[in-house]
């Protein structure tokens, strides 16, 4: 069971994930609640890695494993958007 800082920080990262694909920017593909929730476990193990062992905390690993996480979120298709060719 998450801690109340770790359920606050993943039910606001679910609510941007669920307006950015009300809003038809992404298509997820995993709930958000579930993507929000491993984006923040993501992010404290490679924050933290300093304390479990590495020599420095590894932002840059987080942010690009986020960004492999959502670049498997493509954009919903915009109906007629083929049209404007």
């Amino acid at each position: 069971m998450p801690g109340q800082v770790e359920a606050a920080s993943a039910q606001m990262i679910t609510e941007l994930l669920e307006a950015e694909e009300a809003a038809g920017h992404l298509t997820l593909p995993l709930p958000p609640a579930v993507l929000g929730l491993a984006i923040v476990r993501l992010c404290d193990a490679h924050l933290y890695a300093h304390l479990l062992g590495n020599d420095k905390p590894e932002i840059g690993t987080a942010l690009q494993l986020v960004a492999a996480l959502l670049s498997s979120s493509r954009p919903a298709a915009h109906p007629g958007a083929d049209d404007q060719a």
